[in-house]
């Protein structure tokens, strides 16, 4: 039932922005919330595992063999960071440049801090919506996440998907999801660096975690991919 109302508010939402008519947006998640809210629960407790990577296959179903499906069928809760993450760690990259390398522009410093506050405004909008709904976990600010980052690597990090996978994984260790899944594309050669390249330090700065990197490309086995998650699942 759940997922039959997530494809029904994909589509209307499509449909929204397909029509310019982005003022429906919020009454649309309220709608959505109210809906969700109603879903009978039949597997009340269950374990979670949190998911990162690179921004293709983390958001891409096909691009990873449909392995968040396959999950939830298997009864695990599937963690995704939001995509909005990924637009807002723009406003930490350009500080974390001019500490380091660019001459500070104080007319450039109020234009970006403007938009920023422009940003969050838009976003907080959602999240008054979103607190209605019974499982609501509020997302902690992308500064927030570069502190929890700057503790593993240089903030100066930024090919790829930059400091930001290491600063999800650690988010997921601080809310006490210790079972992480980091998907990458086979030879992404900056996502192995702040990816699989981390885990040394990522462990050393959270002991508990428990984290499987998975690589895709089109030769990749299925059986393999599930194979490893079953192990996973089964060190829980």
């Amino acid at each position: 039932h759940s997922k039959r109302l997530k494809e029904k508010y994909i589509t209307l939402a499509q449909q929204v922005l397909e029509n310019k008519k982005h003022n429906q947006l919020i009454p649309l998640l309220e709608q959505a919330v109210h809906e969700f809210n109603q879903v009978p629960i039949k597997y009340p407790e269950v374990k979670t595992v949190g998911l990162v990577g690179e921004i293709y296959v983390k958001y891409n179903a096909y691009g990873q063999y449909y392995i968040i499906d396959w999950l939830i069928d298997n009864h695990i809760a599937v963690e995704i960071p939001p995509l909005m993450e990924f637009m807002m760690q723009a406003f930490v990259n350009t500080k974390a440049q001019r500490n380091d390398f660019i001459a500070p522009r104080k007319g450039l410093d109020f234009i970006e801090s403007l938009m920023e506050l422009y940003a969050n405004h838009f976003i907080g909008k959602f999240e008054k919506v979103l607190q209605q709904f019974r499982y609501y976990k509020p997302t902690p600010s992308i500064h927030h996440a570069a502190s929890l980052a700057s503790e593993i690597l240089n903030l100066n990090h930024q090919y790829g998907e930059g400091w930001l996978i290491p600063a999800e994984i650690a988010t997921f260790a601080a809310h006490n999801i210790h079972d992480v899944v980091c998907l990458q594309p086979f030879g992404c050669i900056a996502n192995h660096i702040i990816g699989k390249g981390m885990e040394k330090k990522i462990k050393q700065r959270y002991p508990q975690l428990n984290l499987l990197y998975l690589d895709f490309d089109s030769g990749i086995s299925k059986v393999n991919v599930l194979n490893r998650l079953h192990f996973l699942l089964q060190n829980q």
